[in-house]
């Protein structure tokens, strides 16, 4: 098992040269303003090489005005021995003529289930049979047909959140040849086509491309929730006015989210288990408040990699 990075600047990124993970990620999942220049990739690419380190370039889900630019950069990529993400269809589909070097990633914008896009999925499915909450909490990518085409196109990694649910419906996946990646301590949850943080700023996305706001999370959570059904009260009237109720059971459903950028996250709180099917392990790094924490992350996910090799080892001896 790989144990993978991405790191939140290009200069995060050489300074993880000397450390345990395996491959630095630079680029981002929602964000066009967060995605290094050709060159920087290019000189980045040449540092890992001499430390025996892999580089991924992840590409976003991408706008329209932003889309040239990015197909662009995707084909110049294309030249160097790299990994590459791609969480926008636009650019999936164009990969297929680009021909990466070593495929690509499906990344977790476009393969999802409502498991890890819901933070109230417990409530949604609560009166369901186990079947149909095994098939919600699947990736929306296990599916021989969906799976038979994304590779014509030059897939062969599929990205997953890491929780058990998901990880223990990946048999197709994994007979259909892909890789499987999973994110280690967050979900996303989702995103948004206007930056939140900006908004919350109050500042323009074009001042993105000189300094980049979203170096950490941004915490938010519900305290209450609106109604603007009519509600029948004690006096048998009917009030049809939006309204505030206040619940406790608002904190316990709704759970702390954490936005960076235009991406909106949840923290993944049942990732203590092992799965020895997960081929890269990716950690972000914006979610660390220091650098001793990560460490600490560095090493838990190197015992999990011990463990799951010695299962195959195991396995393949019996």
């Amino acid at each position: 098992m790989n144990i993978e990075i991405r790191v939140n600047t290009m200069e995060e990124a050489y300074t993880l040269m000397e450390s345990q993970v395996n491959i630095i990620a630079v680029g981002n999942e929602n964000c066009v303003y967060k995605v290094p220049k050709y060159e920087e990739i290019r000189d980045l690419v040449n540092e890992a090489r001499n430390n025996n380190k892999k580089i991924r370039v992840v590409f976003p889900k991408t706008p329209n005005i932003h889309f040239d630019n990015m197909l662009e950069l995707l084909k110049k990529t294309a030249n160097l021995d790299v990994l590459v993400t791609i969480n926008d269809y636009g650019l999936m589909f164009r990969a297929k003529d680009i021909k990466l070097m070593n495929g690509f990633a499906i990344g977790r914008v476009l393969a999802f289930s409502l498991l890890t896009s819901s933070p109230w999925y417990d409530l949604l499915v609560e009166g369901e049979n186990q079947e149909i909450k095994k098939a919600l909490a699947t990736s929306n990518m296990d599916s021989t047909y969906k799976l038979d085409f994304v590779k014509t196109l030059g897939a062969n990694e599929i990205e997953i959140e890491y929780l058990k649910e998901v990880c223990e419906n990946t048999e197709r996946i994994i007979e259909k040849t892909f890789k499987v990646s999973a994110h280690y301590e967050s979900c996303l949850v989702g995103y948004s086509r206007c930056c939140p943080v900006k908004k919350m700023l109050q500042e323009e996305t074009s001042t993105c491309a000189e300094e980049i706001a979203c170096s950490e999370p941004y915490y938010i959570e519900f305290k209450e929730k609106f109604n603007t059904i009519p509600v029948q009260n004690k006096k048998n009237n009917y009030n049809s006015m939006t309204h505030y109720v206040e619940d406790e059971l608002v904190k316990k459903i709704f759970t702390p989210l954490m936005v960076v950028g235009n991406g909106l996250y949840k923290k993944n709180e049942n990732n203590n288990f092992e799965y020895k099917n997960v081929s890269t392990m990716i950690i972000n790094s914006v979610f660390y408040d220091d650098k001793e924490h990560l460490e600490n992350v560095f090493e838990l996910l190197k015992i999990k990699k011990e463990i799951s090799e010695c299962s195959i080892v195991k396995k393949q001896i019996g």
